[in-house]
C-alpha cells in the first residue's frame, strides 16, 4: 500500500503508517509465484484495493518509534544548510493520532521549537511544542471545525516531517487517492523479477496526471504484492510552473521477526529536489531508522489535550501519557461549590438564613430598596442584551506587533497587551505561528487568563533568517465561544548581518 506521510482515507488520520506496507501475514497475501511479464489495470486496482481494505482492517491500533534525519540545502542561502536529528514517535487508533517529535537541537522551523506534538481525530484536531526542553508544552493550534479538523489532518504530514514516510510526501496523497484522480494514466505497468526472496516479484508501474498541478504530476513505483502491495521504490514528479518543479525519490526495506508475521520498515529514505527559476535546486533528505513497533498498545487517553499537555517522562525519556488530576479550568467556568460531608457539591450563597426553617430575612423598611435594586439590575441587563443583540457582542482586538531592523540569524521579542472588553474572563490558550520568507514567528507564556475589564500580556519572538521585509498574521485561540480566534498582525523587516553578509 502506499503513503506514510499522508492521511488514512476517509476516517483515519494522515500518516499512513509505511505506506499500509504492513499485511496481515506474509502467508495470508503470498498468492504463489506469477511468471507472466504482464498484468492488466484492471487486476492490478482489484488487488491493490484488496490490499487497502486489509490493511484498513488489521491496523486500527499501531504504535512504533523512529531515529530520524532531516538534511536542508539550499545554495541560494548558505544559513539554510543544516542538519536535523530528532526522535519521533506515533500512536494511532481508528481515526485518531498522535505524532510527537523530540528534536536534539532546534526543529527546521526557524528553531522556535524543541519538542512538537500533533493529534488528529475525527472530531478536533490541535498541536503543542516547546520553546525550551525544561519548558511544559504550549498549546499552538486547537480546532473543532470540521474543515480546520481536515485541515490539520493534512497540514500533520509536514508537522512531523518525514519519517515512517514509505512512500508518498507529496501534498500528503496517499496513493489510493492519486490512483482514483480522473485524469489518472497509466503508461506502463508489468510484472519484474523478484530483487530478495522476502519480497516476491515485482509490480512497476509509471503513471501520469493531468490537470491537476498541485499534485503528482507524473511517476515511477514499485510495489511488492506478496508484502501487502507495500512500495518498495518511488520516483515522482510534481509540476507547479513551466519553470518550478519537484522531484521525489525515496526506497524502503522491510524485515520480519520470524517467518509468517508481519513485516514493518526497517529504513525509510527520500530525497527531494526543488526547482525553482532563476534559483539553484534546492534539496531535502530524509531518513527514518524503526526502533519499536507494537499492535494493539494505545489507548485513548493519549488523544486528549489534558494527558497530552501534562506528560511526564520514564527513567529511559519515553513519553507517559496521564490525564491531569487537577485540570485547568477557566475562571468564568468555576463556581462556588465546596463539598459537603459526604462529597457532593453545593453552591454558597450570601444571603443569612435562620436555623429553623432556612428563611431569607428581609426587613419590610428594606423591601423597597431590594425591589429598586432587583428591578434595576433587570433593567441593565435587558439594555446590555439589547445592545449586545443590535450591535454584536465586544470583540477582543489585538494590536499590531511590529519588529524593525531585526539582523538575520537574530532573535527579537516583543510583548503584547491585549484587553478585554467582554463581560466574563477570556482564556488565551494557544496560537498558530506562522513562518514566513524572513523567518519564523513564535508565542510565549501562553496560556493566559485575562479577567473582565482588563488587560493581559504576552510574548511573541521571531527568529530571522532572511534579509527583507515580512508580514504574516498570527492566530489566538480563546475559551470565548462569542469570538473563538483573535488575528494579531505581525510585520517587520530583517536586515542583512554584517558579519556574515546575509
Amino acid at each position: 500500500m502506499s503513503s506514510g506521510k499522508s492521511l488514512i482515507a476517509n476516517a483515519a488520520i494522515c500518516l499512513i503508517v509505511i505506506n499500509g506496507a504492513m499485511p496481515i501475514s506474509a502467508g495470508e497475501n503470498e498468492r504463489g509465484h506469477q511468471s507472466q511479464d504482464s498484468i492488466s489495470e484492471r487486476e492490478f486496482r482489484a488487488e491493490y484495493a484488496s490490499a487497502v481494505k486489509k490493511f484498513k482492517a488489521a491496523y486500527q491500533n499501531i504504535q512504533c518509534r523512529a531515529e530520524c534525519q532531516f538534511q536542508f540545502d539550499d545554495p541560494n542561502d548558505l544559513s539554510r544548510k543544516k542538519r536535523y536529528d530528532f526522535s519521533a514517535h506515533l500512536l494511532m487508533k481508528g481515526g485518531s493520532a498522535v505524532a510527537i517529535q523530540d528534536y536534539a537541537e532546534e526543529t527546521p522551523r526557524g528553531g522556535t521549537d524543541t519538542n512538537q506534538v500533533a493529534c488528529a481525530t475525527p472530531y478536533y484536531a490541535f498541536d503543542l511544542h516547546k520553546t525550551r526542553q525544561d519548558n511544559p508544552y504550549q498549546v499552538n493550534y486547537t480546532t473543532r471545525a470540521p474543515d480546520r479538523v481536515e485541515r490539520m489532518r493534512l497540514i500533520m504530514g509536514n508537522d512531523v516531517d518525514v519519517y515512517l514516510c514509505a512512500g508518498s510526501l507529496m501534498y500528503h496523497n496517499p496513493f489510493e487517492a492519486i490512483l482514483e484522480k480522473p485524469s489518472f494514466t497509466v503508461e506502463k505497468l508489468e510484472r519484474v523479477p523478484a530483487k530478495t526472496e522476502e519480497s516476491g516479484d515485482l509490480v512497476a508501474l509509471d503513471f501520469r496526471l493531468t490537470n491537476d498541478p498541485w499534485s503528482i504530476s507524473s511517476g515511477h513505483v514499485v510495489f511488492a504484492p506478496r508484502l501487502n502491495w507495500a512500495v518498495l521504490e518511488y520516483h515522482y514528479r510534481c509540476d507547479y510552473s513551466p519553470t518550478n518543479h519537484s522531484i521525489y525519490t525515496g526506497k524502503n526495506t522491510f524485515r520480519s521477526i520470524q517467518k509468517g508475521t508481519i513485516p514493518f520498515p526497517e529504513k525509510c529514505e527520500l530525497k527531494a529536489i526543488h526547482y525553482h527559476a532563476d534559483m539553484q535546486p534546492i534539496t531535502e533528505h530524509h531518513t527514518a531508522n524503526l526502533t519499536d513497533f507494537s499492535l494493539g498498545t494505545v489507548d485513548d487517553s493519549v488523544f486528549l489535550l489534558i494527558a497530552l499537555r501534562t506528560t511526564r517522562h520514564t527513567t529511559d525519556g519515553s513519553p507517559v501519557f496521564h490525564e491531569n488530576p487537577d485540570p485547568v479550568v477557566p475562571d468564568w467556568q468555576r463556581s462556588s461549590a465546596v463539598p459537603d460531608s459526604v462529597g457532593n457539591c453545593h453552591k454558597t450563597y450570601s444571603y443569612n438564613t435562620t436555623p429553623e426553617g432556612s428563611i431569607m430575612k428581609i426587613e419590610s423598611s428594606n423591601l423597597k430598596v431590594a425591589l429598586s435594586v432587583y428591578f434595576g439590575g433587570v433593567f441593565i441587563v435587558a439594555v446590555i442584551f439589547f445592545a449586545t443583540s443590535l450591535f454584536g457582542a465586544p470583540q477582543i482586538v489585538a494590536p499590531q506587533c511590529e519588529f524593525k531592523n531585526i539582523r538575520a540569524n537574530h532573535r527579537s521579542k516583543q510583548k503584547v497587551t491585549i484587553h478585554n472588553p467582554t463581560v466574563q474572563p477570556i482564556q488565551l490558550i494557544g496560537a498558530m505561528v506562522p513562518c514566513t520568507l524572513c523567518g519564523c514567528a513564535s508565542t510565549e507564556e501562553l496560556p493566559i487568563t485575562i479577567p473582565s475589564g482588563q488587560s493581559g500580556s504576552f510574548s511573541v519572538l521571531f527568529k530571522a533568517t532572511t534579509a527583507g521585509q515580512f508580514k504574516t498574521e498570527i492566530e489566538l485561540y480563546t475559551d470565548n465561544p462569542e469570538q473563538m480566534v483573535v488575528h494579531l498582525q505581525v510585520r517587520g523587516n530583517v536586515k542583512q548581518n554584517v558579519e556574515s553578509g546575509k
